[in-house]
């Protein structure tokens, strides 16, 4: 990653701040005409469906858009992909034209920038200081950073960053201006609102993830608001996904490679009292991700399994495993069951002082190299010992 300003990911002091910052996103949409849309490595559902979201509010307002997403997407969500080329949308799954033109990039559902998606050629355009850099993201965990400016940045609590970009489209249809202007007709298509839906219910396994009341109760402003709209825009007795429980069955199942993975990783499982867990030893980590021949595969399945787990368990759900790709890294994910709730997993982050890590209430990830000194034991160790503090606390 080249060497650029990086700063720390905050959320607004105030209503004011957080719509002035809306206001300056919007302002790079009404400025601009050619855009170029980012996500994270390995992108999951909300990543995903926010790039595809973003850029159909985009081509709504005339404008050229690109989505670079080398990362392979899964089966389940590849009509993201159909519905964007359908639009006109560029989808870049090697890399981007040498001559693409590119006024201002977006930059969605990002942690930190070393998770940023981009090839050299791109990282290139993020440098160049004639290229605008914007950002929507919820991720606020504690190494949560950013390459933008401030004042380009909206960042803020959510339950996904597809919850912001619903919020954005509203900020929009309220602008008189900006809908004469444009003559944007209907902004929340039925397009539009199944990419959103998508992510809202991938984020957080459809409303299960959260332990904040204001989450909760945003998540059933936007996610029931806009299944009503995708109920009235969906013709009767077709097979199109019509409601939250048909997208988020879609979203779940699973491919025959992910049945098979799944079944072996399982295989591994342990238990105690508050959790299950699947870790993986180094040759046991390197077998399966060479036997899956596609790491994006792989880390899905891996998340589906922790759900799996936390269910097990009736509290909490772990796997770890060896990450060889770019560094060595013990590669960790903790979720809560959905029907436990009443703990806030983040808070094992800073109990151990552990700054590569973030994530939701009631889902986080964390990495820890093996040379810290830490067999894979004492760092489980460590986590169930902290869960078992906070569950003996409720």
């Amino acid at each position: 990653m080249p060497n650029l300003k990086i700063e720390a990911k905050k959320n607004y002091d105030s209503v004011v701040q957080r719509n002035e910052h809306a206001k300056n996103v919007l302002k790079v949409l009404d400025e601009n005409k050619n855009f170029l849309l980012l996500g994270h490595t390995l992108p999951d559902a909300d990543c995903i469906s926010s790039l595809c979201a973003w850029a159909l509010i985009i081509v709504k307002l005339k404008k050229k858009v690109s989505i670079y997403l080398p990362g392979n997407v899964p089966e389940q969500i590849a009509y993201l992909l159909d519905i964007c080329r359908y639009n006109q949308i560029s989808v870049f799954l090697d890399d981007i034209p040498e001559n693409l033109k590119v006024e201002a990039i977006f930059i969605l559902d990002t942690p930190k920038p070393e998770m940023i998606d981009a090839s050299p050629r791109i990282w290139k355009l993020i440098e160049s200081p004639d290229i605008i850099k914007a950002e929507i993201d919820h991720h606020l965990e504690s190494d949560a950073s950013s390459l933008t400016s401030e004042e380009l940045r909206f960042v803020s609590s959510a339950s996904s960053t597809c919850e912001l970009i619903a919020y954005l489209i509203y900020k929009i249809g309220s602008k008189t201006d900006f809908v004469k202007k444009y003559e944007t007709g209907v902004l929340f298509t039925r397009n539009v609102i199944l990419s959103i839906l998508t992510g809202i219910i991938g984020d957080t396994k459809n409303g299960v993830r959260f332990v904040s009341k204001r989450d909760k109760r945003m998540f059933n402003l936007f996610s029931k608001s806009l299944e009503s709209k995708l109920d009235e825009l969906t013709i009767k007795n077709s097979n199109n996904l019509a409601n939250l429980e048909q997208v988020f069955d879609v979203i779940q199942s699973l491919s025959l490679n992910e049945k098979i993975l799944i079944e072996e990783l399982l295989e591994n499982e342990i238990k105690r009292e508050n959790i299950s867990a699947v870790i993986l030893d180094d040759d046991k980590s390197r077998e399966l991700i060479n036997k899956t021949d596609d790491y994006s595969l792989f880390v899905n399945t891996i998340k589906d399994v922790t759900d799996i787990l936390a269910e097990h368990s009736g509290k909490t759900g772990l796997t770890m495993y060896l990450e060889e790709q770019e560094k060595r890294l013990y590669q960790i994910r903790i979720r809560c069951s959905k029907s436990y709730n009443k703990i806030d997993l983040r808070t094992i982050l800073t109990n151990l002082k552990i700054e590569n890590g973030g994530g939701h209430p009631g889902a986080i990830g964390l990495r820890i190299p093996p040379d810290a000194g830490l067999s894979q034991k004492e760092i489980f160790d460590m986590i169930a010992r902290e869960i078992d503090l906070m569950v003996s606390k409720v």
